[in-house]
């Protein structure tokens, strides 16, 4: 498990910190570990940039129904309102839509399911320097059934709807049923990434910022690194990213999703994506 004052990854057997001395938090890693198997977009945001080859994100725990068992009215409702394949929430995807996917991770295989000007944008560095932001990716619900695909592939194990909707249950069963936003964005302090905070914001039939599901940062990344414009401002670089329903994101009809990354004090990073490119493979 990681530390969370000196960083140092400790087996999780371990209390305390082997490094520093600190209690550790008692969490394991391996929940950290199962990354975003379905999210090659991660690698690819993250070579380059300090050399990380993934990011190890937390894909949290299958969310619990809120619905009382007393109305049974309302459970049927809610019944009437899945969309699941293999005991996985497929969200806004089809079961089409899943063994279209799954095909098309064959075709992958060695390959990162990223596009430069589709689901992943990079800015150059003069850009970075002046609006502190670096790099910024969208994995869809599609997309992530891709590299679960792909990850299979590369293995030379053949990849089946199945074994991918198994790869997913795994991690959650609610996995699937959100959209992932993701930047590498600068400050001055080592620290700065844990005062962010990321929304999106849907432009459709009307325009609304959707608050995240959860977000990701600290002990879920590697440290900041270093920028080239060290010491300089921006002085380092370093990973956020949130999870969003996608379905809160599908009813508004998008045309295009924009991340905005906040900062203390209100400044804000932003990259808009055309919403019919991200599923462009």
């Amino acid at each position: 498990m990681i530390c969370t004052k000196c960083r140092d990854d400790n087996p999780d057997t371990n209390v305390f910190c082997s490094k520093c001395g600190k209690k550790l938090n008692g969490s394991s890693n391996k929940g950290k570990k199962a990354l975003m198997i379905g999210m090659s977009t991660v690698v690819a945001l993250g070579i380059g940039i300090g050399g990380y080859s993934y990011f190890k994100l937390n894909n949290g725990q299958p969310t619990k129904s809120n619905t009382s068992s007393t109305s049974t009215k309302t459970d049927d409702k809610v019944k009437e309102k899945k969309n699941e394949l293999n005991g996985v929430d497929i969200g806004i995807l089809t079961k089409e839509d899943i063994a279209k996917a799954v095909e098309k991770g064959k075709e992958y295989k060695g390959k990162a399911v990223t596009v430069e000007g589709k689901n992943m944008i990079t800015r150059s560095s003069n850009e970075f320097k002046e609006t502190l932001g670096k790099r910024f990716g969208i994995a869809t619900p599609y997309n992530q059934v891709v590299s679960a695909s792909v990850s299979y592939a590369n293995k030379y194990i053949d990849p089946t709807v199945d074994n991918v909707m198994e790869t997913f249950k795994q991690l959650s069963p609610t996995y699937l049923s959100e959209i992932v936003g993701m930047a590498f964005v600068g400050g001055d302090n080592i620290n700065f990434a844990k005062e962010l905070h990321m929304t999106l914001k849907v432009y459709g039939d009307e325009e609304k910022v959707l608050q995240p599901k959860e977000m990701f940062r600290e002990d879920y990344f590697p440290p900041a690194k270093p920028t080239e414009f060290f010491p300089y401002t921006p002085i380092y670089v370093d990973s956020v990213a949130a999870r969003f329903d996608a379905k809160e994101v599908q009813k508004l009809n998008p045309k295009a999703i924009e991340i905005i990354v906040i900062y203390p004090g209100g400044k804000e990073v932003r990259q808009k994506f055309d919403y019919s490119k991200l599923n462009e493979l």
